[in-house]
């Protein structure tokens, strides 16, 4: 699939491949941030659509089409060569984590630990997984 794209450097490139999207991507129209605040849209061109993100996965790993799925779920596919980001200076979606506690519970030790965990492990993966680093192309 990859072979017949050829280099892909923006997402409007895309707009005529085959897209595999998750069930929960209602939006026809998807919208990619870029460099300097660039943006694009397009409207994929769905061939397959599974509610479930190991599915879209599996879909991707076969051959089935070009798609969006979480960065984490990717990492070691495109660290092995199995899949290619295309388009690596632009995003999809960008997800902000939050966590919500009631105000006595800060002060639990469990509670920090977790946090700091989280912090720890988030700005680990920004340093291992930062687009250009470890991409095939």
């Amino acid at each position: 699939m990859f072979e017949a794209l050829g280099r892909v450097t923006r997402p409007r490139e895309l707009a005529t491949a085959r897209w595999v999207r998750h069930s929960l991507v209602s939006t026809a129209t998807m919208r990619f941030l870029g460099p300097g605040g660039a943006i694009e849209e397009i409207v994929p061109v769905v061939c397959a659509e599974a509610n479930s993100g190991a599915t879209v996965l599996s879909l991707l790993l076969n051959g089935a089409g070009v798609g969006v799925l979480p960065e984490h779920a990717l990492r070691e596919h495109l660290h092995e060569g199995r899949l290619i980001r295309l388009c690596p200076a632009w995003i999809w979606k960008r997800v902000t984590l939050y966590a919500l506690m009631p105000s006595k519970a800060s002060q639990r030790p469990a509670l920090a630990a977790f946090l700091a965990m989280l912090r720890d492990q988030v700005a680990n993966d920004r340093t291992r997984w930062t687009p250009g680093q470890d991409e095939r192309t």
